[in-house]
C-alpha cells in the first residue's frame, strides 16, 4: 500500500497543480491581479500551512525540471521576438529592456557588494536573476489594460528580450564561476567560442526544421517534434561545450521569422509557423510556471519571517529593483518623448516572474558557495514587485483617461 502511495503521489500533485493553474487563471481573468500571488498563497496552504505536499518532495524531480522549463522558456523567447517589432519600436523595447535590466542588475549587485558582503561574481549573478520583468505576467495583464498600442508593444518586447537576458545570463555567468580563477581573456575567449557554436547550430537547425514543416506532413505532431528538435539542439550544443540557451533561442527566432531568413537565400521563399506549435508551447508553459510559482510557495516557511536579517535584505533588494526602474523609466522619457504620455503604466511593470524562479536554484544546484539564499531573495523580490504592479494597476485603472493620440 505504501509503495503505491509513492508511486502514485507525483501524478496526484502534478494533476492538483494543473488544477490549481486553471483556477489561477480564472482568477486573473476576473480581477485582473496576477495568478503568480495566488499560485504562491496556494502553495504556502498546501505546504508549510497544512503539511499536504511537502518541498522535499519535488526535490529531486526539480533540477530536471527547471531545465526543461529553462529551453521551453528560451524557445517561448526566441519564437515571441518578431523582427518587425523589433525594427518599429527599437528605441523604447531596446532602451526598456537593455537600461532596465542593466540599472536593476547594478542596484543589487552594489548591494550585494556592499551591504550583504558577497563575492563580486556572485552579486553580480544575483543581479542577474532578478534584473528583468516577467513576459508571461506582463503580456496578459498590459493587452487588458487601456494603453496606446505603441505601449503594450514596447513593454511586451521589453519582457520577452529581459527574460531571455535573465536566462541565457545566468546560466553563462554560472559557467564562467564553474571555470575558477583564470584570466579575463581565457573567459573571454571560452565564452566567445561558446556563442559562435551556439549561434551557428541554432541558425542551421532553424533552416532544417522550416525546411522539414513545408516538405513533411507533420501537422498533428508539430509540436511535439519541434520540441523534441529543440531539446536535441540543447543537449547536443551543450555537450559541444557551445551555449545551448543561445541555441534554442536562435532556433526558436529562425522559425518565428522565416520569411526573412529564407529570404537571404531565395527572396521568393516564405514560411509561416503552424499556429498549433504555439497554441501547444503556451499549454505547456502554463504547466511549468504554475509548477514553479505553487512550488516557491511550499518554500515559504515561517521559519523565513523570523530572519529578520534574510527578509531585510530581500525587501532592500526589492526596493533597489523599484528605484532602478524609476530610474530607467526617467532616462528613457528625456530620450525618448512618446513614452512620456504613459510613463506611469511603464514604472509600475515591473514583476519578477518566472524566468528568475526557473534559475534562482541553478546557482547552489551547480555548487557554487554563497548562493543559498538566492531562492529566499527571488522569492521575495517576487511577491514585493507583483504586489507593487497591483496596487499600481488599481491605481492607474481608476484614474485612467483615454490615452493620447500620437500627433
Amino acid at each position: 500500500m505504501e509503495q503505491e502511495i509513492t508511486l502514485n503521489l507525483p501524478f496526484l500533485i502534478a494533476g492538483v497543480i494543473i488544477f490549481l493553474g486553471f483556477l489561477g487563471t480564472l482568477f486573473f481573468q476576473k480581477t485582473s491581479i496576477p495568478d503568480v500571488l495566488l499560485l504562491l498563497g496556494i502553495g504556502v496552504v498546501l505546504g508549510p500551512l497544512t503539511g499536504w505536499i511537502k518541498a522535499d518532495t519535488l526535490k529531486e524531480i526539480t533540477p530536471y525540471f527547471a531545465r526543461l522549463a529553462l529551453i521551453i522558456i528560451i524557445f517561448e523567447g526566441g519564437m515571441h521576438l518578431n523582427f518587425d517589432s523589433l525594427i518599429k519600436y527599437f528605441i523604447g523595447g531596446m532602451g526598456l529592456g537593455v537600461i532596465g535590466f542593466l540599472l536593476s542588475t547594478m542596484g543589487v549587485y552594489l548591494f550585494g557588494i556592499y551591504a550583504l558582503e558577497m563575492t563580486s561574481m556572485n552579486s553580480l549573478l544575483l543581479g542577474c536573476i532578478l534584473g528583468g520583468t516577467c513576459s508571461s505576467i506582463i503580456i496578459p495583464l498590459i493587452t487588458k489594460m487601456k494603453v496606446r498600442e505603441e505601449t503594450c508593444s514596447i513593454l511586451s518586447l521589453e519582457s520577452v528580450l529581459t527574460d531571455i537576458f535573465v536566462l541565457i545570463g545566468t546560466v553563462l555567468l554560472i559557467k564562467v564561476q564553474l571555470m575558477g580563477e583564470v584570466k579575463a581573456s581565457q573567459v573571454m575567449n571560452a565564452l566567445a567560442g561558446s556563442f559562435s557554436i551556439a549561434l551557428v547550430a541554432g541558425i542551421i537547425a532553424g533552416f532544417i526544421w522550416i525546411k522539414a514543416l513545408g516538405s513533411v506532413k507533420l501537422t498533428a505532431l508539430s509540436y511535439m517534434t519541434t520540441l523534441a528538435a529543440a531539446l536535441v539542439l540543447f543537449s547536443v550544443v551543450e555537450m559541444a561545450q557551445g551555449s545551448g540557451a543561445v541555441a534554442v533561442f536562435t532556433f526558436g527566432l529562425v522559425l518565428r521569422n522565416g520569411t526573412r531568413f529564407l529570404r537571404v537565400i531565395d527572396t521568393n521563399k516564405t514560411f509561416q509557423l503552424n499556429t498549433k506549435i504555439e497554441e501547444f508551447h503556451g499549454e505547456f508553459t502554463f504547466f511549468i510556471r504554475t509548477y514553479f510559482f505553487v512550488y516557491l510557495g511550499l518554500l515559504i516557511t515561517f521559519d523565513l519571517f523570523r530572519r529578520y536579517d534574510i527578509l531585510q535584505n530581500g525587501l532592500i533588494i526589492s526596493l533597489s529593483l523599484i528605484i532602478a526602474r524609476y530610474l530607467t523609466v526617467w532616462l528613457l522619457c528625456g530620450i525618448y518623448k512618446p513614452m512620456r504620455t504613459e510613463r506611469i503604466t511603464y514604472f509600475i511593470m515591473i514583476p519578477r516572474g518566472l524566468a528568475a524562479s526557473v534559475v534562482a536554484s541553478l546557482p547552489a544546484e551547480s555548487g557554487i558557495p554563497g548562493t543559498e539564499n538566492f531562492i529566499t531573495y527571488t522569492i521575495l523580490a517576487v511577491l514585493v514587485s507583483n504586489i507593487f504592479m497591483v496596487f499600481g494597476t488599481l491605481l492607474f485603472t481608476r484614474n485612467n483617461v483615454p490615452p493620447e493620440t500620437d500627433g
